[in-house]
């Protein structure tokens, strides 16, 4: 049966087909009239976004794997490979008249390729990743937008950028252009601008940042949506803010596009797209079902529990033979994608997408924050969370209960991981920075910007003031406190996601988006150990028992033993 494994991060319309793309690397087509599965396509990493031709003929994949990928449809018959890439493919859109497709990498770059592959241009300028591009109406020109919280314009007759524009330096994660060359952005300040030439207008609509920007066909309505779990609709006439929807937990705000004028798509975190009718407000949830999907891994006493995009909890017996675990007895059910789950004093506690954390053995709500949470540690008395905002939340029990100690800033952007060592907490970050918490003081200590060429994925603890990270970068970091100690390259070649360490420290363990892992060993400062242990990205990792367990974006849990 085709259906998704994992997060749809991506959709697309036409009047025939509805196309989705996934973290599972899938991308299906669906019958719109029935929502019935045609046929899939595979990318070898995570798929990004989609779009359909004008004519219904052609379908354009971005992913994780540095490639766009041209699929003829139905038949979803590989038609060419979009490489050239150095990093992933955030977006890949057709030109007006579907001559040609037009991509935005991690890399920083903008490219326009022929449909069948040929690289015709290539434009450099975006300082970090370029996020989002747009067409003009005459196929002249590309619109795009990125990291550096930049709007640049790029002629494709000159072969030049033809304008930037820096309203300021938020990262912007969203853009469209209108008919008559009116380009609106979104950016994590949850801003919707509008740019005319040097004219600037902007309306603040979110309270967090806006993952998508979506124009209806007669550019009357402008579509936000954001990680605070609400929908606006704007008028773009007079930029005023018409209707707020909220979105329900299972919706994944990464993904819209309107079927019709009434109707969007919405990617989500189960096994289908869904519906939502913007005039009744209704959502249509059909033959959206929950996935396996593992986000982290808990070892604990006789159980391992595992989490994920589900928000359901499942068990299974830590002592069961071979090296994979399969958790399938659902303990409990959060109601949306969980990111992490560890044990607080005398309770398990998950959480994440909703920015709420809950019991995991129950299901009862304990804290609820403004965004989205990444990871939790247990740090002294502390309950420590790394949020989507760059900031740390901390609470701490009394009577029973969790009671906040503060809201911290610590990062310029979002905190990706955490660890710990005595009162010192350490923060790895999507901007690529890293900073030092004191518990006691509850202060930063140290702060470290530009500490990996690309994003922080995770961090580790190794004892006596010295951490670990792993970025996307490819790079593995030995820090004391803030400082550079060594910078080793590892044997990867996709984004490094998630390391821990043996209880001695000896060996660091790290895997990565495309399923391998690898052992480091500091006493011979060699890699003993690199395999790959699944098709689907390894997402987490945790040590036990003398052994690494690593979870998967597949369902499972791996373990690996040291050397």
């Amino acid at each position: 049966m085709i259906r998704h494994n994992g997060p749809i991060s991506g959709v697309a319309c036409s009047p025939q087909f509805v196309a989705t793309a996934g973290y599972d690397n899938q991308v299906i087509l669906w019958n719109a009239a029935n929502k019935t599965a045609l046929a899939r396509g595979c990318h070898d990493h995570l798929a990004n976004r989609c779009e359909i031709s004008r004519d219904e003929k052609l379908l354009v994949s971005a992913s994780s794997d540095y490639t766009a990928r041209v699929w003829e449809l139905p038949s979803m018959k590989l038609k060419a490979v979009l490489g050239n890439h150095s990093d992933d493919v955030e977006m890949a859109r057709f030109s007006p008249d579907g001559g040609r497709i037009g991509t935005v990498s991690q890399d920083g770059k903008v490219r326009v390729f022929s449909v069948n592959g040929e690289l015709l241009i290539a434009f450099s300028g975006h300082q970090g990743c370029a996020q989002a591009l747009a067409w003009s109406a005459d196929g002249r020109k590309i619109v795009s937008s990125g990291d550096d919280g930049t709007i640049r314009t790029w002629n494709l007759i000159s072969g030049e950028q033809e304008s930037l524009f820096r309203p300021e330096k938020v990262q912007t994660d969203s853009v469209v252009m209108s008919s008559a060359g009116l380009v609106y952005a979104g950016n994590d300040a949850g801003e919707v601008m509008r740019i005319d030439g040097e004219r600037l207008l902007k309306i603040k609509v979110h309270r967090s940042g806006i993952k998508n920007l979506i124009l209806n066909q007669e550019e009357t309505r402008l579509v936000s949506v954001s990680y605070d779990r609400d929908l606006t609709l704007i008028d773009t006439c007079g930029m005023k803010i018409i209707k707020k929807i909220g979105i329900p937990p299972v919706v994944w705000a990464r993904g819209c596009t309107f079927q019709d004028g009434d109707n969007l798509i919405f990617g989500t975190f189960g096994s289908s797209y869904c519906r939502l009718n913007l005039v009744t407000e209704e959502w249509d949830f059909s033959k959206v079902e929950a996935t396996d999907c593992i986000n982290a891994v808990l070892v604990d006493e006789e159980l391992v529990f595992a989490v994920g995009d589900s928000g359901q909890v499942r068990s299974a017996n830590r002592g069961q033979a071979g090296t994979t675990v399969s958790a399938r007895d659902v303990v409990a059910e959060m109601g949306s994608l969980c990111n992490f789950i560890t044990r607080f004093n005398n309770r398990i506690v998950c959480g994440g997408h909703l920015g709420k954390v809950f019991d995991a053995l129950t299901g009862e709500e304990l804290i609820s924050l403004k965004c989205p949470i990444n990871k939790a540690i247990q740090a002294g008395e502390f309950l420590v969370l790394a949020t989507y905002v760059g900031e740390l939340a901390i609470f701490k029990e009394r009577g029973g209960a969790l009671e906040m100690v503060g809201e911290f800033p610590v990062l310029q952007n979002a905190v990706k991981d955490l660890s710990v060592c005595g009162n010192i907490v350490f923060c790895g970050g999507a901007a690529a920075d890293i900073a030092l918490f004191d518990l006691h003081t509850l202060r930063v200590t140290s702060l470290r910007t530009g500490a990996h060429d690309n994003i922080v994925n995770s961090c580790v603890a190794l004892g006596g003031g010295k951490f670990a990270t792993v970025s996307r970068d490819l790079r593995l970091k030995i820090w004391c406190g803030v400082e550079e100690e060594e910078n080793l390259a590892t044997p990867f070649d996709h984004s490094i996601k998630c390391t821990s360490t043996s209880a001695d420290r000896r060996y660091i363990a790290a895997a990565a988006y495309d399923g391998t892992m690898a052992l480091y060993d500091r006493e011979t400062r060699s890699w003993p150990v690199f395999r790959r242990l699944t098709a689907a990205g390894v997402s987490s990792l945790t040590f036990a028992d003398g052994a690494f367990w690593a979870s998967s974006y597949d369902g499972n849990i791996y373990r690996v033993n040291v050397p």
